[in-house]
């Protein structure tokens, strides 16, 4: 069964671009044809309301969302019900916006000059996309942090520059507890880690 974004872009493939835009309520045929490209090119409902960006002037992602479904013939309350839902995904997959790994290296400066140890900070973080964790279990979540761990890990050869070789990883989870794996994926307990931040001020 198709979801409602894949079947309002069905509806405006089988209507016409050109039809639709008409009803669209824009000044501009060419401004009303950009607006539905530019809905059309998004992957999923909650990338365009709440990745797009979207605003011209006339609508915003929601509005014009709700504007394209009336045009197409989509019932509102269905639409509702679907906002309903985005709503609440946003809400999960903002639980994990400061979730992330640290790439634990026991590191301690010595001669390190501040602005290349500064550079290379980000190498230490390994970013997460929440998405992908909206709605798992903690133990679903935690697999996927052994799985990346270990990618990490092999891709660096355990490694990395300037920093020092790699001693564990810890992952900063959405309870706000700190959870630590070896570099092969296991979970270990009773470990302590310093995260020490390399940043440089100006002025």
């Amino acid at each position: 069964m198709p979801n409602i974004y894949d079947k309002i872009k069905d509806r405006v493939e089988k209507l016409s671009k050109e039809k639709v835009a008409k009803q669209l309520g824009y000044n501009s045929s060419q401004h009303s044809i950009k607006a539905i490209d530019k809905f059309l090119s998004y992957d999923d409902l909650y990338s365009w309301l709440y990745e797009s960006g979207f605003y011209d002037f006339k609508y915003d992602s929601k509005q014009f969302l709700k504007k394209i479904c009336n045009v197409v013939g989509i019932d509102e309350i269905e639409i509702d019900k679907e906002i309903q839902k985005q709503i609440a995904l946003k809400k999960e997959i903002d639980k994990y916006k400061n979730s992330y790994i640290f790439v634990n290296t026991n590191f301690k400066r010595k001669s390190e000059p501040i602005f290349a140890l500064a550079f290379c900070e980000p190498k230490r973080r390994i970013k997460i996309n929440p998405k992908e964790f909206a709605y798992k279990s903690d133990e679903e979540i935690f697999q996927m942090i052994s799985q990346m761990v270990v990618k990490h890990y092999n891709k660096t050869n355990g490694i990395l520059p300037l920093w020092g070789k790699i001693v564990n990883y810890v992952y900063h989870h959405c309870d706000s507890k700190a959870y630590i794996f070896d570099p092969n994926g296991k979970r270990i307990e009773d470990a302590e880690v310093r995260e020490n931040l390399a940043i440089v001020t100006i002025g």
